[in-house]
């Protein structure tokens, strides 16, 4: 049990940096520690991590059981290959890394001559819900899974049609 409360902790320490830096412009002050709530929550739409029923708490002791708090969020928030198995295990943990691009976003990776990889978004929508977003990455731009493409996370932002203006997004700095 305090290996658990210590894992929170020091996640919510280490993540809450990331979660400020990286809010949107028009954030609320101060800003939200969504990989905070991401970390405690059990119903995340499209969770690449997915619980098997229980708790936060039993959340987190299994977050605990395989990644430092650096370790998770490294993990989650890295641009990695779409693989056809689904599995990442370098960390020691599981991480979902199956990809299901639309056609349109296939087609654009396919026109720009990259090979596609893709990147997780942690969104959380007005009504506190949380889902994992993934955008698609090729020939340096981001695809979107309309096929739309742009050149970085502002970009994204500012013209995507998926997301709404009080939805907020965690992503990399630099993304």
């Amino acid at each position: 049990m305090h290996l658990r409360h210590s894992f929170l902790a020091l996640a919510l320490a280490a993540l809450a940096f990331t979660a400020t830096g990286c809010a949107t412009s028009d954030a609320p002050d101060p800003a939200p520690n969504l990989l905070g709530e991401y970390l405690k929550s059990t119903s995340v739409k499209n969770d690449r991590f997915p619980s098997t029923g229980g708790s936060s708490e039993d959340r987190v002791a299994n977050f605990a059981a395989y990644y430092s708090a650096d370790q998770l969020q490294s993990r989650l928030l890295l641009a990695f290959p779409c693989s056809n198995d689904g599995q990442d295990r370098r960390s020691g943990g599981f991480f979902d890394t199956s990809c299901t691009p639309s056609m349109a976003a296939e087609k654009t990776a396919d026109d720009l001559g990259g090979t596609l990889n893709a990147r997780v978004l942690v969104v959380r929508h007005k009504d506190k819900s949380l889902e994992l977003l993934t955008l698609y990455l090729a020939g340096n731009q981001a695809i979107d899974d309309t096929g739309q493409t742009y050149a970085d996370l502002k970009e994204f932002r500012s013209k995507n049609g998926l997301l709404t203006s009080s939805d907020l997004i965690l992503a990399p700095a630099g993304a």
